[in-house]
Order: structure tokens, then C-alpha cells, then sequence
């Protein structure tokens, strides 16, 4: 087995793809043996790789859908309990063929090449690159048999030792090494009382020509930048005898090499006036071409020139964690990623690429690949590169003790987590490397050390991963787990916290947050509702519906929904859908804005989590088929490079503003109170400064509150101009949305077309609107929604499609949440 298969793609001369044309049998009970796989008269159906055994049953009938009830779940389950043996028979053109590519399997497999087994795998961690003998491959008639095993199989023989150190806490994921969340521990990603775990060829599997010169590992980091001049040292391993390394570094606008140097091993490159790599709403994200040559051997990527570094104590002594990027303090605001297909983990590219465009809309400039998830594609690295997304990366330890105690379980761990660092730390987008999520919260929070005689798992971080940081990534911060530091896990005080609860921790000024997990659950959107649960909408809109919901999901009705008030909409479950959906976006409102602009200790801040894990995860501002949902934009809004916001304290009307750049902003603030019917009581504007990454209490307007007569009939707007346009803006109601006097009259809306799956609305209403709710059936991006809109005030919203026409007219509807009818502005 060659270690880093990624490296071999880009040596290789040649790549044959054998992604098509496979079956897949069920083993019978008794048939599965660790020889070569001869079932009894199998039965094959067609399977797609990439993919999963249980999406290969759906299509040929043999299995329910999975996501569609908790009954579902449990009837899905046998699937990862059995064995299953793909085949793929083959000709070949050319059999100059060295090496079997395989990228992932879940997760344990023999891989047989006709009649001879050429490789095993027992991590879907971990890439796979398998040798092959000479003159094995045959000009036709070839049969790669891939013998995949019961995942609870597998580690039979570690269950019992498990259980007795391990006690309560132990779950099958502490053996497992595959997509950490997916399984059943209190909950899953399902939210349907069960788990169902993929299992098959989920990534794609080639046959590669590798030369014996070959470069086999580059290392490119920054090691420092002054002024004027920036040095990145460059290391590379090659095999084949040649030892003299040419390494160019060129700037691709210009095409001038920048830096040159030869010699063998490690290698220094001086840059002249470096143009330096930086996040999002801090300067241009630059990437360089980086060439090698070995001999006969090339490599060529794109590096960053940038450093990282995280500090924990201010000049004064004072705890902080501070993202340091080139020596500039960041502000970090962004995501959590979850694998956008629950059971075969990843989705196509072009899903992938949609992801990461609201992930830019929604103004981030970080992500966070958490313990619970999956390794990314090297396309979303690069992506990420490009558009100067930070990445905060965990090793995959979530939420659970692990056996520390079995010596083969952690060298298969630590080549795990060795592999992943040699394969993503040229990417500039790399800032952090995290030991893994939630392992000392379990060990503060939630009984550990009444179960067990020691903390299982802790050397994994603590010894493990920092001993690979070091050796492997010296010039990134390692931070041991999240979250961690202070007299506990989560204290405010020290480290990074998971913020659960939207009522009170969003009011602790927490250092950083890595996390937010609020009390408010919602799920996805009636339509993906209906795509991937097969449910219909008219067996759930009339009397008895939240029965039958229940029936068919375990979940009980969410009755009380603070933040929009009353009377709620549970006329029917599409209702009741949107009104949690509106709910949850409320509820995180409240929540980021008192972390992102009253907690002055906040340095970043990490929403869990972008996108939905399963129809009806509970949590995300995406849904689970990737239409954006009212959080997203509440996202949108507050991770803006400015913003500003405005609050009651006691009878005070407080404004707040900040600025999130490297340079002074200079603008003009605009303050009005006024009646749902549009009359002004009191106006004011005045010029205001914001330091850069600073703060401002930009106007106090002392007993104002008394000054309200009606609650639910006035609103104070503020805006934040720049140059006459509107950078940033913030409505303070008086009430629960809901409260606000209602409409009689329906938006005027007009409707343009700018482009194919492109519009701009027009939209204008007579009475103030709590809320403003663009929608349709596509999906649609809109540069604002789920906002209040000014009586007599036009607003115009960009309204465009993501990703291709779903095979319908495009729709697109406006409405207000407090009255009125539902104007469709675009039909066809």
C-alpha cells in the first residue's frame, strides 16, 4: 500500500476510471469468509460507485426508503449488518497499469483482481493505493471483486473489552472509523429515532500508471514575511534515484517566476514584494503556482503565501483566542460543514459548489470540518483557496471515548490522521488543526468519569494529534479539542465553547465560539420534505395531522414558538413547517446578535451548522437539498464586513456598530421612528466612524422607550450609509412579530429578468412589514429576505436561481408575514 494515493494521481501518465458498470450481491448468512468471495448463486442487482449498498436496493426495490419514517430507519438497518460483494468486469486497452486507486471505501473490504486479493481496507478515512503485480491485469475479461463487511462484524472482537472499560458510554463510533454523526447516539442526523449507516464504494476508484521517478510528498508553508519580502520553504520526497529539486514559485496573472531555487531535500524561496493570502473581507485570497521538478518528475499546485497563529492572552494578561492571519487579528464568522449526503456522505460536485456559494453569500470567511463529519473532496480545499474561506480542521474523534488501550486501533487512527494532514496542508486555506469535538465536554458534562477508570480516548489528542501537528504542520495552531480550556470545556473564560441555548449562553461573552446549538429545532423545507421523505402533503392538512406526523416520526408537536408569537399557523404540517422555520431564524437572531454585537470579547463565531444533515436534522441555515432558509439570511445580515444593530436597555434605545476590516470606515448613520402607516416622529442622521476591527456605541437614545405609545404599531429603523448607499440596517420592534397590526393589502411587485434563472423584484407596501418572505420553487438565492420592509419604502431584491431549472417554470412569490395575499411575481 503507498500512503498518499492523492500524490500518485498527480504523477500518474496515465488513469483509467472504473466507476461504471458494477454490481452488487448480498452475501448469505454463512457465505461471508475472509477468502476468495464465492457466494452461492447471487443475485446482482446494478450498483453505482460512487454510492451506497442501501441506494442500490432503493432503485431495484429491494429496500423502503430509508428516510422516509422511524419505521423506515429500523426496517433499513439489516443493510449494514450484512456483507455485500461488488463486481466489475472489464477489458483493457492498456495494461501498463501499476497501481488500484481506491479512494474511500465503507468501510472494511478485501479487494480481489482476478482471483488474486491485492488489498484490504479498514478505515473510510483513509485513501487506499494497491500495487499490482505484473501481468495480472489481462487485455479482457478482468473481474475486480471489492468484498464489502458488516461494519458491527468487523470489530466483534473489541466489544467486549470495549464495553467493560468503556461502560455506558460506549457506542459502536468509538470502533468505527467512519462518518462519526451518522450514527444512533441519543439521536442522529436522521432525527428518526435510528440510525442507518452507509455502507459500499462511496469514493472513486481508478487504475493508475505511476512512473518510478516520482515525487512523493511537497510540503510548502510560510516562514516568514516582512515587510518587503516573504520566505516559504519547500520540502519534497521523490523516489527513483534523482536527487536535484528545481522549485519555481509563479505569479499566474503575470506568468513571471517570482522565486527560484534547486538543490535537494528542503528548499528556500525568497519572494520579493509578496502578494499574501487573506480571508474574506480582509484583502484578495492570492494564490501562487508552485512548480517541482525532480528529474522527469513534475508537481504543480497552488500555494498561499500567509501564516497563522491563535493567541490566547491580550498585552494586559487578559484570556482571549484571537485568529491571527499575517499578523492581523481576524474575525472570524462562519459555518460548521455537515457531509451533504447522510448515508453515502458525500454529494455530487456541483452540489458541493452550490454549498460553498452560499457559504460566500452568507458573507463567512471560515469553516469548521468538524470531528463528526467526513474528509472533504480536494475540490472544496481549493475552492475554499480561492475564495479565502479559513478552514478550521478536526481530526474525527466526536462526541465519544475511544479505545486509546488497543495498539492497532490507534496506529490505524494515527495513519489516519497523518494522511489527512500530508494531504491538505498546502492549502492555504488550512488555518487551525483541532483534536477532535467534544471529548472533554463529555468527560465535564456528561458522567464520564463515574463510568470508567480513566479519560479513554484522551492521549488521542492530547499525545497523538499533537505529536502529528508538530511534526507535520509546525508552522498551524493545534488546538487540542473543542471545546476546551478554562476550569471546564465550555467556561466563557478561556478556549472556544459550544454555545448551547439561545435563552441565556448567548449572553456570557464567550472568547470564541466554535458552536452554536440553540433550543430551537426546525427541518427542512416542504418540498425536500416531500423529495426525500416520499411524503404527501394532503395526508397532514386536516384534523388529527399532528397525530399522524407522530405516528410517522417520533416527533412530537413544537408547540410554543416564543419568537414570532401569535396565533400560530399549525393549520396543516406545511404550516407548521414554515412557522418553525421562521421560529428558528428568530430565535438565532436574538442569539448571534447578542454574541456578535454586544459581547465585546468575541473574536469568532462558528454557527452550527451550515447545512442540514438529514431532512429532519433539527439544526442549519441550508436545508437538506440545499435551499437557503430564514437563518441563512439572519446569517447573511450579521456576518456582514459592517454592521450595525439596535436594542432596548431598560428605557434606552442603545445603537451598536462594527467594523470588520482592515481599514477605518467612514460613513453616515440614519435613525427613524415611525407608525406602520409611515409616519416619521422623529428622524435623525449623523456621521459616524468605526476603527477598523472596532466597535462603536454610535447613539444612545436615553429614555426613548417612554416615548412608544403603541407597541405594536411603531418600529425604530436604523442604516449604516456609505457613499448614499446602504451597507448595513436594523429594525427594533416593540413587540413579537406577529403582534405587529396587520395588513389588509398584498406588496406591489414588480418583476425583471436580468439574466436565465436571474430577477430583480420591485417591491413596495403601504404599512410597515415585520417581515418580508421571498419564495418560490426553485432555489432561489435573494440578496435580502426574511427582513422588515418601511411603508412606501421600494426595496429591490435579487432573486437568483441555484444551480440548474428543476424542470418547471420558475416561480417566485412575495408575501408579509403580518397580512395581506401572496403575490406571485414571476409564473412561468
Amino acid at each position: 500500500m503507498t500512503q498518499l494515493n492523492h500524490m500518485l494521481r498527480g504523477q500518474a501518465s496515465a488513469e483509467i476510471d472504473l466507476c461504471d458498470g458494477w454490481e452488487v450481491a448480498q452475501y448469505a448468512d454463512g457465505a461471508a469468509t475472509d477468502g476468495l468471495p464465492q457466494p452461492d448463486a447471487p443475485t446482482w442487482l446494478g450498483a453505482q460507485v460512487p454510492g451506497a449498498v442501501q441506494y442500490d436496493l432503493i432503485r431495484a426495490k429491494k429496500l423502503a426508503n430509508p428516510f422516509a419514517s422511524a419505521a423506515a430507519v429500523q426496517a433499513a438497518e439489516w443493510v449494514h449488518d450484512n456483507d455485500w460483494l461488488f463486481r466489475k468486469q472489464f477489458d483493457l486497452t492498456d495494461l501498463t497499469a501499476t497501481h488500484l486507486d481506491v479512494d474511500g471505501i465503507d468501510t472494511f473490504a478485501d479487494i480481489w483482481l482476478n482471483g488474486q486479493l491485492i488489498g484490504c481496507t479498514d478505515n473510510a478515512y483513509r485513501a487506499y493505493a494497491f500495487a499490482l503485480p505484473q501481468g495480472l491485469l489481462q487485455a479482457t475479461d478482468n473481474t475486480l471483486l471489492v468484498h464489502v463487511k458488516a461494519h458491527k462484524r468487523m470489530v466483534a472482537d473489541l466489544v467486549d473489552e470495549a464495553k467493560e472499560r468503556l461502560g455506558p458510554s460506549f457506542k459502536y463510533k468509538g470502533l468505527i472509523r467512519r462518518y462519526q454523526r451518522s450514527f444512533f447516539a441519543g439521536s442522529s442526523l436522521l432525527n428518526l429515532g435510528g440510525e442507518v449507516l452507509g455502507i459500499g464504494i462511496y469514493k472513486p476508484l481508478r487504475l493508475l500508471t505511476v512512473p518510478q521517478t516520482r515525487i512523493t510528498d511537497v510540503h510548502c508553508w510560510t516562514e516568514s514575511i516582512s515587510a518587503d519580502t516573504a520566505t516559504l520553504l519547500v520540502a519534497i520526497q521523490c523516489t527513483g534515484g534523482a536527487t536535484t529539486v528545481v522549485a519555481r514559485l509563479i505569479d499566474p496573472e503575470t506568468g513571471t517566476v517570482v522565486a527560484e531555487a534547486r538543490g535537494d531535500g528542503q528548499l528556500s524561496l525568497k519572494v520579493a514584494g509578496p502578494k499574501l493570502w487573506w480571508p474574506r473581507g480582509y484583502g484578495a485570497a492570492f494564490l501562487y503556482r508552485l512548480e517541482v521538478t525532480v528529474g522527469s518528475a513534475k508537481d504543480s499546485r497552488m500555494v498561499g503565501i500567509r501564516t497563522s497563529r491563535i493567541e490566547t492572552k491580550l498585552p494586559s494578561g487578559r484570556p482571549t483566542f484571537q485568529i491571527y492571519i499575517n499578523d492581523t487579528p481576524i474575525h472570524s464568522r462562519g459555518h460548521n460543514i455537515i457531509p451533504i449526503d447522510y448515508i453515502k456522505v458525500h454529494g455530487d460536485p456541483a452540489e458541493l459548489d452550490r454549498l460553498l456559494d452560499l457559504t460566500v453569500a452568507s458573507n463567512a470567511n471560515i469553516l469548521r470540518i468538524w470531528g463528526g463529519g467526513a474528509i472533504e473532496q480536494d475540490a472544496f480545499f481549493a475552492r475554499c483557496d480561492r475564495e479565502g474561506i479559513m478552514l478550521w480542521q478536526d481530526f474525527y474523534l466526536h462526541s465519544n471515548t475511544y479505545p486509546d488501550y488497543a495498539a492497532g486501533w490507534v496506529a490505524n487512527y494515527s495513519a489516519e490522521c497523518a494522511e489527512l494532514l500530508m494531504r491538505i496542508r498546502n492549502h492555504a486555506s488550512i488555518v487551525v488543526v483541532c483534536g477532535g469535538n467534544e471529548q472533554f465536554e463529555g468527560w465535564h458534562e456528561w458522567g464520564w468519569p463515574g463510568q470508567m477508570d480513566r479519560f479513554y480516548g484522551e492521549k488521542l489528542f492530547t499525545e497523538v494529534g499533537q505529536e502529528l501537528a508538530d511534526t507535520l504542520v509546525p508552522d498551524l495552531p493545534y488546538i487540542i479539542n473543542s471545546p476546551h480550556d478554562g476550569a471546564w470545556c465550555q467556561s466563557a473564560v478561556a478556549g472556544d465553547v459550544h454555545n448551547w441555548g439561545n435563552f441565556y449562553n448567548s449572553t456570557k461573552d464567550p472568547l470564541f465560539v466554535t458552536e452554536t446549538c440553540w433550543s430551537q429545532e426546525s427541518y427542512s423545507r416542504a418540498e425536500t420534505l416531500e423529495k426525500f421523505m416520499d411524503l404527501d402533503f394532503d395526508e397532514f392538512a386536516d384534523t388529527g395531522w399532528p397525530e399522524r406526523w407522530k405516528a410517522l416520526t417520533k416527533r412530537d408537536l413544537i408547540a410554543r414558538l416564543p419568537y414570532l408569537g401569535g396565533p400560530q399557523d399549525f393549520s396543516c404540517l406545511r404550516a407548521y413547517i414554515k412557522e418553525l422555520e421562521i421560529e428558528q431564524a428568530l430565535a438565532d437572531h436574538h442569539a448571534l446578535t447578542n454574541l456578535l454585537m454586544r459581547s465585546t470579547s468575541l473574536t469568532g463565531l462558528v454557527y452550527w451548522p451550515l447545512n442540514k444533515g438529514g431532512p429532519l436534522f433539527q439544526f442549519g441555515a441550508v436545508d437538506y437539498d440545499g435551499h437557503p432558509l430564514a437563518s441563512f439570511y439572519v446569517l447573511k445580515r450579521l456576518f456582514a464586513d459592517q454592521v450595525v444593530s439596535i436594542y432596548r436597555d431598560v428605557a434606552d434605545i442603545r445603537i451598536v456598530a462594527a467594523n470588520r476590516t482592515r481599514a477605518d470606515f467612514d460613513g453616515i448613520l440614519q435613525v427613524d421612528h415611525l407608525t406602520v402607516d409611515g409616519e416619521v416622529l422623529e428622524s435623525r442622521e449623523m456621521p459616524v466612524t468605526i476603527a477598523a476591527g472596532g466597535w462603536v456605541r454610535a447613539l444612545d437614545m436615553q429614555g426613548k422607550y417612554d416615548d412608544i405609545v403603541d407597541r405594536t404599531a411603531e418600529a425604530i429603523r436604523v442604516r449604516l450609509l456609505r457613499q448614499g448607499q446602504v451597507v448595513s440596517e436594523d429594525v427594533l420592534f416593540f413587540c413579537t412579530l406577529k403582534e405587529v397590526q396587520a395588513h389588509t393589502a398584498a406588496p406591489q411587485v414588480t418583476a425583471k429578468q436580468v439574466a436565465n434563472g436571474e430577477w430583480e423584484l420591485t417591491v413596495t407596501t403601504a404599512k410597515l412589514a415585520s417581515m418580508l418572505i421571498v419564495d418560490g420553487n426553485q432555489k432561489w438565492l435573494c440578496s435580502a429576505n426574511y427582513c422588515p420592509l418601511m411603508p412606501n419604502e421600494t426595496r429591490k431584491i435579487t432573486v437568483q436561481r441555484l444551480g440548474p431549472n428543476n424542470g418547471a417554470p420558475d416561480v417566485i412569490t412575495v408575501r408579509l408575514l403580518n397580512g395581506g395575499d401572496t403575490v406571485t411575481a414571476v409564473s412561468g
